[in-house]
């Protein structure tokens, strides 16, 4: 987390909050909850899987070009949309590669299929999906 943070302060990010600098509590945390504003969308911190609390947020002009560069990172295993109505945002997650996507704040749904896509992971976990990945389907004829 803290080489992420460094390289977002070396690329002139616009740093909205936290930071390797900023109070945390005593136990439970390392690294403060950090958002950097203005990331170029090809930058590392845009294009890698950070499993930590940092946040880079990327500007866009167009619902096609979010979707773009939603898309144009090797991983893709959740995913949040917000919109005006879940309508709307059902048609952005529809775009987007991604093994799982929320629309305005829905809540896991642990039964549904869960896996990513590209380096995210192969192959699902839970549902019907996640019960294919153990079977082998054959078929048998009688005369």
């Amino acid at each position: 987390m803290q080489a992420h943070i460094a390289e977002a302060e070396q690329a002139g990010f616009d740093r909205i909050a936290g930071g390797v600098d900023a109070p945390v509590p005593a136990t439970g945390y390392f690294v403060a909850p950090t958002i950097y504003g203005n990331v170029a969308p090809d930058s590392r911190l845009a294009n890698e899987e950070v499993f930590g609390p940092l946040l880079a947020v990327l500007c866009y002009d167009s619902v096609d070009e979010a979707i773009t560069l939603a898309n144009s990172t090797r991983y893709g295993l959740a995913a949040s949309v917000w919109a005006g109505d879940d309508g709307a945002g059902e048609v952005v997650a529809n775009g987007l590669r991604a093994g799982q996507v929320d629309i305005n704040g829905a809540r896991f749904n642990p039964a549904a299929p869960f896996g990513g896509f590209g380096m995210s992971g192969v192959g699902r976990e839970g549902g019907v999906y996640g019960l294919e990945e153990f079977l082998e389907p054959r078929s048998v004829q009688l005369p």
